[in-house]
């Protein structure tokens, strides 16, 4: 897949202004294009073609759906998402944990653990479960640290069925390479 480069303009505004002054916003990084071949029957809801070619702040970069399932938090769905970053690998995962226990209080984790994918890459693939928009839901995601973004490979379906995706969803990741 080939992320379409988009053009960021700045606007300056100019020092003698009487407007209140801003807060900094992160600055925009650039990201690496990625391939992941996603699993066979999920369709492409949301392509990297449309992916900015800074990341100012959390971007769904991709996303691939499977036809039939069931609509909103109960769905099975592949979603990469890209993420400005000042920490390495390690960082981004214990940040990750933080939040994902703050903002589910019933976020019970699966797996934790370090990956080597094919490529050689170093990543993390940390899951678990917890109640989503009123549905039992269960995440596996691979995280990757590059050129400060941080990359995650989110895949999500109900927990009753969970255990059937999970081999989908690790074939998936072990496509995930950085360009």
């Amino acid at each position: 897949m080939t992320s379409a480069i988009v053009l960021i303009t700045l606007l300056i505004l100019p020092a003698c202004s009487s407007e209140p002054a801003e807060l900094p916003q992160p600055e925009p990084r650039s990201h690496a294009e990625f391939s992941l071949t996603p699993p066979a029957g999920f369709v492409q809801t949301r392509s990297p073609a449309s992916t900015p070619a800074t990341v100012p702040g959390p971007t769904v970069a991709a996303e691939f759906d499977l036809p039939g399932s069931v609509p909103g938090a109960a769905r099975a769905s592949l979603t990469v998402v890209l993420n400005p970053t000042s920490g390495d690998l390690t960082a981004n995962i214990v940040g990750t944990r933080q939040m994902l226990q703050a903002t589910f209080p019933d976020y019970r984790s699966t797996i934790d653990e370090p990956i080597s994918l094919p490529s050689g890459r170093q990543g993390w693939l940390l899951g678990g479960a917890y109640t989503l928009k009123g549905a039992k839901v269960q995440t596996i995601q691979l995280e990757v640290v590059e050129h400060q973004i941080a990359y995650a490979v989110v895949g999500m379906t109900s927990e009753a069925v969970f255990d059937k995706f999970d081999p989908v969803f690790r074939s998936a990741f072990s496509t995930f390479t950085l360009q």
